[in-house]
């Protein structure tokens, strides 16, 4: 994976963990609004529900003694009454909104209302009980209500809602300690999800770039000193490994020339010169065997080939050009300095005559396929450099390249003039 690739994925990871964060205090506003309006509406209703009691209790304790004093305590007592209990159904209804918008908690922060939904059904039971209760007591004749008996039913019952509301309110407390708790703790998480992924970019950025990069000058500056041919691991398939590969590239191509040009003194025998092609620069090409042939008048002669030994095993070392042969076809090639490639021996010998030059190549290389090399001339001296190799892609990629430029240096050393490539 590339290095932008990667980068973006850790911008992409980051980008999230802002996103998530700006939701969570968000949500977190939202939610710590909902659970203080919770708590301040039950406190709100165990303190109305209080106040209800006290009033009964001072109407109990200030009941009227005769007819005239009765008449003047219900135009005090029955709307301050009525108030109250209006005041509790009114407490009660804005509970219950509260507990709705609150149910779940939210889309991060997952909080149980379990124990505040029972005990606010609790408190609806016994509030929808007392108002039915108080409603028998006060009677229907709102001239001439019952308030003694609706104080009564006042004193008797409010003591449970009192508690029911208590509970509520105990319940309101502990939710909103539990929100608190959470909150702290998705906060806590969020920074310790930040500061793990900074250091595992870091870490990363120091393992894929940073030390690669730092062995990759230290090794640059051995070849600088002279130290050819050093290479380095190229791991993955980013941009730092695409550079250690041109590095590892450039450095075996400066040791190649470098003990090429070491091998071949000006004025290399053919021999010298395939075998420093084979020693210097067979596994780097692929290359099993090496020979030089000659363009000699009407004749083409094998005058090298490397490892020596295979010269003991060729039955026939020149061939003679004729019209339409194969010799004949190659010295086209060296004439027009042109590349002679072949990749099926066999289909090839079918189609030109007088192959055996050919099959003495089959026979003595083994090779799948076999490339000539024009090299340069000096007075009538022609020649052509060939390469047989197992490997079909002689002249695929960057080594092939490399291979025809340094057709020049081995022409210039074995032929005596450089001569370029057609």
């Amino acid at each position: 994976m590339k290095l932008a690739a990667k980068t973006a994925i850790f911008s992409a990871l980051l980008i999230l963990i802002a996103l998530l964060n700006l939701i969570f205090h968000n949500q977190s506003a939202r939610l710590e609004q909902q659970s203080t309006l919770l708590l301040s509406s039950s406190e709100t209703l165990e303190r109305d529900i209080k106040t209800l009691e006290a009033k009964a209790a001072a109407y109990g304790a200030n009941a009227p003694r005769d007819y005239q004093s009765y008449f003047r305590d219900v135009a005090l007592y029955y709307k301050e009454f009525e108030a109250a209990v209006s005041s509790l159904q009114q407490d009660d209804l804005h509970l219950g909104e509260r507990l709705a918008d609150i149910d779940g908690g939210s889309l991060i922060l997952q909080l149980s209302t379990a124990g505040l939904t029972q005990s606010h059904q609790q408190w609806q039971l016994a509030l929808t009980n007392f108002i039915r209760s108080y409603n028998e007591a006060i009677g229907d004749n709102k001239d001439e209500p019952r308030l003694e008996w609706a104080a009564q039913k006042i004193r008797e019952q409010g003591p449970g809602l009192t508690s029911l509301a208590k509970l509520l309110v105990e319940k309101a407390e502990l939710y909103n300690q539990e929100r608190q708790r959470k909150q702290q703790q998705f906060a806590l998480s969020l920074a310790l999800a930040v500061i793990v992924a900074s250091l595992v970019f870091s870490f990363w950025f120091f393992m894929a770039v940073v030390k690669p990069v730092k062995r990759l000058a230290e090794t640059t500056n051995k070849v600088a000193e002279g130290n050819f041919g050093l290479q380095l691991a190229a791991k993955g398939k980013d941009e730092v490994s695409e550079v250690t590969t041109a590095f590892n590239s450039l450095s075996i191509r400066i040791d190649l020339i470098l003990k090429l040009l070491d091998q071949l003194e000006e004025g290399a025998s053919e021999q010298q010169t395939v075998d420093a092609v084979l020693d210097i620069c067979g596994d780097y090409f692929n290359v099993d065997w090496a020979g030089i042939i000659s363009l000699q008048e009407a004749e083409l002669r094998l005058q090298a080939a490397s490892p020596a030994s295979s010269m003991k095993r060729w039955f026939a070392k020149s061939a003679t050009i004729e019209d339409g042969n194969l010799a004949e076809f190659i010295a086209r090639h060296i004439i027009a300095k042109r590349l002679w490639t072949e990749k099926d021996i066999d289909s090839f010998a079918v189609k030109i005559k007088d192959s055996r030059l050919m099959r003495e190549l089959m026979r003595n290389t083994h090779a799948h396929s076999i490339l000539g090399i024009p090299l340069g001339e000096a007075g009538q001296r022609r020649g052509m450099l060939l390469l047989a190799s197992q490997d079909q892609g002689l002249l695929d990629g960057k080594r092939g390249e490399l291979l025809m430029k340094l057709t020049p240096l081995i022409s210039q050393r074995t032929m005596g003039a450089s001569q370029s490539v057609a």
